[in-house]
């Protein structure tokens, strides 16, 4: 058995190769991006990076999505069949559209996500906000996300960081190889798809109507007899602030619900819910935003559960901003 022994020039030659692979990376990877790119890329922050980048280099007028799964389209496998697909279809080529919403970001990730674009020139933000996430005690739970901050961002998360993990931060965030790993297994070796990589394997009846599933009773709650918990609230009023302190013009809809789930397994308290849609749309008008209630708008046999909607549910939610917005995103053009 042969032992390997680290030379001089061994090391000397994969030093030259690390740097020759960051900077080729430094110029190639700001062309992955377009709008309405491959939604696996955003679950880690290199690749929001990189689509900011995009968005800041991109003349014309923009858009950009930012959410949970419903903006992401968890139960459709087609980008173009998502919200912000059909909303790109129907505004036109001459918009573009970006969505950078991702499976489990709740109010912290997208406060995070809201640092990012300040700055960024986008013209318009559509935030959607699934009432449940209020229920959510931790501020950050996204793999990654929780642990690539920006610095300058969320400080209730970089002040619990330890040194060990500000280090790791540090390197990770600037060493490319790294940082833009999945983009690269993505772009380069077809290695990710739309599956995400920090995630089990995918329901196979996440794209089936919801009536033509099976449900844990004991896992839905009576939908607007929740906990509240007042961080989330202020996290999403922070997140709205940072935008609209930038220029940005920030459209927040409650998301679309099915009631008839809801009244079929568990109930719905509809003194509940309007009472937590005062506190959401009191919060997001304090920042500066618009607000608009969805939690109605579509019909429940355009679900695949509670929450996710299948084709048709997102094409009634883009028919409903280009109506309710679509005049916002021309101005000053």
């Amino acid at each position: 058995m042969h032992s390997f022994t680290l030379t001089k020039t061994s090391f000397v030659f994969v030093l030259i190769n690390l740097i020759v692979i960051e900077l080729v990376l430094g110029a190639v990877v700001p062309g992955m991006v377009e709008s309405t790119s491959i939604r696996s890329l955003k679950r880690d922050p290199a690749g929001l990076l990189a689509i900011v980048t995009t968005i800041r280099a991109v003349p014309g007028p923009s858009v950009a999505f930012v959410g949970d799964s419903q903006i992401y389209g968890s139960a459709v496998k087609d980008e173009t069949l998502t919200i912000p697909g059909y909303f790109s279809a129907l505004v036109g080529k001459d918009i573009s559209v970006y969505n950078l919403g991702m499976k489990g970001y709740g109010p912290g990730e997208c406060a995070y996500v809201a640092d990012l674009l300040a700055g960024s020139g986008v013209d318009l933000v559509v935030y959607n906000f699934s009432l449940g996430w209020l229920t959510r005690e931790e501020p950050v739970v996204v793999p990654d996300v929780d642990h690539l901050l920006q610095r300058d961002t969320v400080s209730w998360q970089a002040q619990r960081m330890s040194p060990l993990s500000r280090a790791k931060l540090f390197v990770r965030q600037r060493w490319k190889l790294l940082a833009h790993r999945n983009m690269i297994r993505e772009q380069l070796f077809s290695m990710v798809g739309l599956g995400d990589p920090f995630a089990g394997p995918e329901d196979p009846e996440l794209y089936l109507p919801w009536y033509d599933s099976h449900f844990d009773p004991g896992m839905i709650p009576v939908f607007g007899r929740f906990e509240v918990v007042t961080s989330n609230l202020e996290m999403l009023e922070a997140a709205v602030r940072r935008m609209t302190d930038s220029g940005i013009t920030v459209f927040v809809f409650a998301s679309p619900q099915n009631r008839a789930l809801y009244e079929q397994f568990a109930g719905w308290d509809e003194e509940g819910t309007n009472a937590i849609l005062s506190m959401v749309s009191s919060r997001v008008i304090a920042a500066g935003g618009l607000f608009a209630d969805y939690t109605a708008l579509v019909s429940p046999d355009l679900f695949s559960d509670s929450i996710h909607l299948l084709s048709e549910g997102h094409r009634r939610v883009a028919e409903a901003l280009v109506h309710d917005i679509g005049h916002l995103i021309k101005r000053g053009y």
